[in-house]
């Protein structure tokens, strides 16, 4: 951060953008936390990024096993439903040991808000259910605010909030 000196005291020069890069101490720190519990993880940050600090995540989580990451495209159209039968076909494991990436989780319509409940309450009774992981390239509690996304379900996603934000 920079500083200006004015009459003697030192304050803080936010006139331009402080921060050019993450803190990548944070982020690592972030990764390995998430990798290393089961509770779902709310990533805030542009798309790109968002997808690759979620395969991090997978590729960290090696303890438990659940290497497998499904994506649903909610922003694209893809349909919930599909996408965990496709991840226990395709990756011939019981759904307790995938992953679950929901890119674009603010795209979800209010039946796929119902259906990600759904799974995290399984998730808390002890039943199998994908592990998951959502992004989020707007501000979520915005569109909480406005109505148009599920409180109780912004608030079991965000379990655990990684926020990157946009360098300029």
């Amino acid at each position: 951060m920079t500083y200006a000196f004015r009459r003697g005291s030192i304050v803080p020069d936010l006139s331009r953008a402080q921060i050019r890069w993450p803190n990548w101490g944070q982020l690592a720190l972030d990764i390995h936390v998430a990798a290393r519990t089961k509770v779902p993880v709310l990533i805030s940050a542009p798309a790109d990024c968002a997808v690759n600090v979620a395969r991090a995540i997978a590729a960290f989580a090696g303890a438990w096993k659940a290497t497998d990451v499904v994506v649903c495209d909610c922003k694209g159209g893809d349909d919930l439903g599909a996408a965990v039968t496709r991840a226990e076909v395709m990756c011939g494991r019981h759904p307790g040991e995938i992953i679950l990436l929901l890119q674009e989780v603010q795209a979800l319509g209010a039946a796929d808000q119902a259906a990600v409940a759904d799974l995290i309450a399984a998730w808390r009774t002890g039943q199998s259910a994908p592990r998951i992981i959502s992004t989020c390239s707007v501000s979520l509690f915005d569109r909480v605010r406005m109505g148009a996304f599920d409180e109780q379900l912004f608030y079991s996603l965000n379990a655990l909030h990684i926020v990157i934000r946009a360098t300029s």
